[in-house]
C-alpha cells in the first residue's frame, strides 16, 4: 500500500547561508524596552537641547510601529546639531567580517538638513569618515553597511551626526552589529511537480548578498510531524538563475 505524503512545508536553507546568525552580535539594540532618552552605554552630543536624540513617540514611532530613537530636527533650531554615538566597541579579536545593520527615516525633505551615518576609531572622540548619508526617501530605508575595513580594530563608536533643518524627524532602530553573510540567502522557494514520491524544489538567490553555496540542506515534513521525512544535502542544479533540485 502506497502512502500520500501531505507536504506541509520545505524547509530550503543554503549551507552556511547566513553565518552571522548563529554568531555572537556585537551590538544590537532596538530600542523597544526604552521609555526615555537613550539606551544605557549610548551617549549624546550636539547642541540641539531638548530636540536631540531620544526615543520615540507614538506620533513619530520607530520601524513597524515600534519604539526608536529620533532627532526632532522640526523643533530644532535651523542648523542645530544632534549626534548620537553608540556604545564604543572592538574587533580586534573577532574572526569574521562584521556589518552594520540599521534602519532609518528621514520624515521630510529638509533643505539644510543632513543626516550622517559615521565611524569613530576613537571612541568616539571625532568622526570624519561618513559610511552612509541617509536622504529623504518617502519611508523607511535598511541599510547594511560592510565594516570590513575595520577588521581588528579597537575602540569603534558608531555616529549619527545630524543637523537640523526646520524639517520632520530623524528616526534609527533595529540597530545591530553581526557577522555578515558569506552566502547569498534563497528567495522564492517554489515547489512543483509533486507526487506521491517525488518533487521538484526550485528557488532563486538574494543579489548583491553574497556568494552562491556550493551545497543545500534540503527537509521535507509530513504534516503534523516533526521527524523530517527527507534530509539531505543536494547539489541543485542551475539554470537562468534559477536553482532546483
Amino acid at each position: 500500500m502506497k502512502k500520500k505524503l501531505h507536504f506541509l512545508w520545505v524547509l530550503l536553507v543554503a549551507m552556511l547561508l547566513i553565518p552571522g546568525q548563529l554568531d555572537a552580535q556585537i551590538l544590537s539594540e532596538n530600542f523597544d524596552n526604552l521609555e526615555s532618552g537613550v539606551p544605557t552605554g549610548w551617549t549624546v552630543a550636539g547642541d540641539a537641547g531638548s530636540y536631540n536624540w531620544q526615543v520615540t513617540g507614538s506620533s513619530y514611532p520607530g520601524y513597524n510601529d515600534t519604539k526608536g530613537l529620533y532627532f526632532n530636527s522640526y523643533y530644532a533650531s535651523n542648523g542645530a546639531t544632534a549626534v548620537l554615538k553608540s556604545p564604543v566597541f572592538s574587533l580586534k579579536d573577532v574572526a569574521k567580517t562584521q556589518m552594520l545593520k540599521v534602519a532609518c527615516h528621514m520624515t521630510d525633505d529638509g533643505s539644510k538638513a543632513s543626516f550622517k551615518i559615521c565611524i569613530s576609531t576613537d571612541g568616539g572622540a571625532t568622526y570624519g569618515t561618513v559610511l552612509q548619508t541617509v536622504t529623504y526617501s518617502g519611508g523607511w530605508q535598511e541599510f547594511e553597511i560592510s565594516l570590513a575595513n575595520y577588521a581588528g580594530k579597537e575602540n569603534l563608536s558608531i555616529v549619527f551626526d545630524n543637523v537640523g533643518g526646520w524639517y520632520g524627524r530623524h528616526i534609527i532602530d533595529n540597530f545591530e552589529i553581526s557577522p555578515a553573510p558569506t552566502c547569498a540567502k534563497a528567495t522564492d522557494l517554489a515547489i512543483s511537480d509533486v507526487d506521491q514520491t517525488s518533487a521538484t524544489f526550485s528557488w532563486k538567490l538574494e543579489q548583491g548578498k553574497g556568494a552562491a553555496a556550493t551545497q543545500y540542506f534540503i527537509e521535507v515534513y509530513e504534516l503534523g510531524e516533526e521527524e523530517p521525512l527527507l534530509d539531505e544535502t543536494v547539489t541543485p542544479t542551475v539554470a537562468d538563475g534559477v536553482y532546483s533540485y
